[in-house]
């Protein structure tokens, strides 16, 4: 085992199954830091089926909205990828939040999202509202914050059709995925995405590092209550969940 000074772990919420592709990872890589990640969560997906009964109607909607890279690959699931994606759906405005998602709504679906991304919910929204489709807009969504940017376009009149298709559940493996990290390194920056990544690792890592000389990053001021829940000053947060974001955010802890 080995005190990493450069080593970053970092606690996502689900397992994207990036790769070499996930940008946080690559960002920080880039920085010359040692990265290593850990899933919280682990993502099952649901309704499927209807989903892609609803995809088969593009005429229905006036475009699809995607809040996150599950809902892309649940899409993808659906048909078969790109090519099982009706045309007509890259005539309508595909909305996507985060780089992330609008990365994995070109590469798997070949949607053209340069125009309908935004990097949050509440931007997004107010982007969807100033072009008032008369249509519904297909919303994808998971288990958790099912109804947020239903509720957001429904104040402003503008219709959705939700469904879910995903839930998330703890991951069966988290406290071994986290000792076999640990067993490799000894990280200087943990990095967590939401409190479920705090909760879960905590009472392990106190065990294991030193608290006070290890750096605490949160992506968000939620997640940085949940640190502080343990009595641990928050290094530094990230101003937005980007990736560019969190690496300014590692280098001012420093």
């Amino acid at each position: 085992m080995k005190d990493g000074k450069n080593s970053v772990l970092i606690f996502k919420a689900i397992a994207d199954d990036l790769g070499d592709k996930d940008p946080y990872v690559s960002a920080l890589t880039e920085q010359g830091y040692s990265v290593l990640t850990v899933p919280v969560l682990e993502l099952k997906y649901r309704n499927l089926i209807v989903l892609k009964e609803k995809l088969d109607r593009p005429e229905k909607y006036g475009g699809m909205i995607l809040s996150n890279p599950r809902c892309v690959q649940a899409i993808a699931e659906a048909v078969g990828g790109a090519e099982g994606l009706p045309e007509e759906w890259r005539e309508r405005p595909a909305y996507t939040v985060g780089e992330t998602t609008a990365q994995l709504a070109s590469e798997l679906l070949e949607l053209d999202t340069s125009d309908t991304a935004s990097a949050n919910a509440a931007s997004l929204a107010s982007i969807i509202l100033k072009k008032r489709s008369l249509y519904p807009l297909l919303l994808p969504s998971g288990n958790v914050n099912l109804d947020t940017m239903d509720r957001l376009l429904s104040k402003g009149g503008v219709p959705t059709d939700l469904v879910e298709v995903y839930t998330t559940v703890p991951h069966p493996r988290v406290e071994e995925n986290l000792r076999s990290v640990l067993e490799q390194s000894i990280p200087h920056y943990i990095v967590y995405f939401s409190p479920s990544g705090v909760h879960t690792s905590y009472p392990i890592l106190k065990e294991a590092v030193d608290v006070e000389k290890t750096k605490w990053i949160s992506i968000g001021p939620t997640t940085g209550a949940a640190i502080e829940s343990y009595g641990i000053k928050v290094s530094a947060s990230a101003a937005k969940p980007t990736p560019e974001c969190l690496a300014a955010a590692i280098a001012s802890s420093s």
